[in-house]
């Protein structure tokens, strides 16, 4: 006996509704199973960084990408892994995408600028750190940035 064969002595009215049930304990179990994933590579891809192993840690944060591109945390990580295994283009992009998403991100406006000096775009480098200083950022974190751009003399010529 097929599965299909013990619904046909059910009312229809009750194999729609089971039916919706179903599907929704279906969509629901598959959202929440893509959050945990979100969630565990995340992790497992802070632990890697944390190891040491960047181009791992980047692959998990790849992935993450791939399950919710429109995470900013999940963009902001795997950017600084990218910038860690010199993969500057993935890490502009990537906090590319967290600006899109929150134009006001200092730290990924940051961690753009030492991307783009990375890859040797010193005026765009330069105008990103201009946007980050011009934010409103603790004094520290100014007086950091400030000390960070002194050392770096392509974006100091005019």
């Amino acid at each position: 006996m097929k599965i299909s064969d013990s619904f046909k002595n059910l009312p229809l009215p009750l194999v729609v509704f089971l039916a919706i049930i179903f599907s929704a304990f279906m969509i629901q179990n598959l959202y929440g199973q893509t959050e945990n994933d979100i969630l565990s590579l995340i992790k497992a891809g802070d632990q890697l960084g944390q190891e040491g192993k960047p181009q791992e840690a980047m692959q998990k944060f790849n992935q993450a990408f791939r399950l919710e591109p429109d995470n900013p945390e999940v963009n902001f990580k795997l950017g600084l892994s990218a910038r860690s295994v010199h993969d500057y283009e993935t890490a502009v992009m990537a906090f590319e995408r967290v600006l899109i998403i929150d134009p006001n991100a200092v730290q990924a406006k940051i961690e753009m600028a030492k991307s783009f000096y990375n890859l040797g775009s010193f005026e765009t480098a330069k105008q990103y750190f201009q946007e980050a200083l011009e934010s409103d950022i603790p004094a520290e974190t100014r007086a950091n940035l400030v000390s960070f751009m002194q050392g770096m003399p392509q974006l100091l010529e005019d």
